[in-house]
């Protein structure tokens, strides 16, 4: 069984307003996406990494993997939806994977994964075909009809907090991301929905907080606190 790890860069960081994308913004000498691989890169039970990169960045990713010596990287252009860019990257590995092979999918500027994620991400997934990284709420949870104004709240007992990472056995993914072409749908938002869609239960493994996805420029900020609490993590 092989793990492999898939990036997603293929975003633009407009909600930033910086001059590049947010991955690749430098913290603490390290661009973002630098600090979210290094997290795979020193997990024991990974075996290759792959990173999914909006076109006209392609060059300068090459540029910082030749910089920070990350090695046997490959870089793939993504899509013009978050959806087409995680297809794109699915489609790549079909010539590297076997079918039961398995598929780690993170976000680039998801920086903070500690070990402990990764590891049960991959325990839950090797049990039962798939996981999803996921929190409870802990906040009451109300549901609007205009986005002014509530009534009903809803129970949080069922709900569940998704995100990154998630990890998939290769055969389910490739299968549900085929089925979504052939059915000319493009707009999920991220895999779990597309292997959810096309009839698979989706199993939850444990998050944390710190798993912060970097969108606005507070958000630097946070993850330079978490950085210098969280030691090694």
């Amino acid at each position: 069984m092989s793990i492999a790890v898939l990036i997603l860069a293929g975003g633009i960081g407009s909600r930033m307003g910086s001059d590049r994308p947010k991955q690749f913004i430098e913290v603490d000498g390290k661009p973002i996406i630098i600090h979210t691989m290094d997290n795979f890169i020193k997990n024991p039970r990974v075996d290759s990494l792959s990173v999914v990169c909006e076109g006209h960045w392609i060059d300068h990713l090459a540029q910082l993997l030749e910089r920070f010596n990350i090695k046997g990287v490959d870089i793939i252009p993504g899509g013009k939806t978050s959806h087409d860019s995680i297809r794109n990257g699915v489609f790549s590995l079909e010539d590297k994977l076997s079918v039961d092979d398995y598929v780690i999918i993170h976000d680039a500027a998801r920086p903070v994964i500690p070990q402990f994620v990764i590891d049960d991400l991959i325990d839950v997934a090797t049990e039962h075909g798939n996981a999803c990284s996921t929190l409870p709420f802990y906040e009451p949870v109300m549901i609007s009809d205009d986005g002014v104004s509530a009534v009903k709240e809803i129970s949080r007992n069922n709900l569940k907090r998704t995100g990154a990472p998630q990890m998939f056995r290769y055969d389910i993914l490739l299968d549900s991301y085929r089925r979504a072409e052939k059915d000319g749908l493009h707009d999920f938002v991220y895999a779990n929905l597309v292997v959810a869609h096309y009839g698979h239960e989706i199993y939850f493994s444990k998050g944390t907080a710190m798993n912060i996805k970097v969108t606005y420029p507070e958000d630097i900020a946070l993850f330079e606190s978490i950085l210098r609490i969280s030691g090694d993590m």
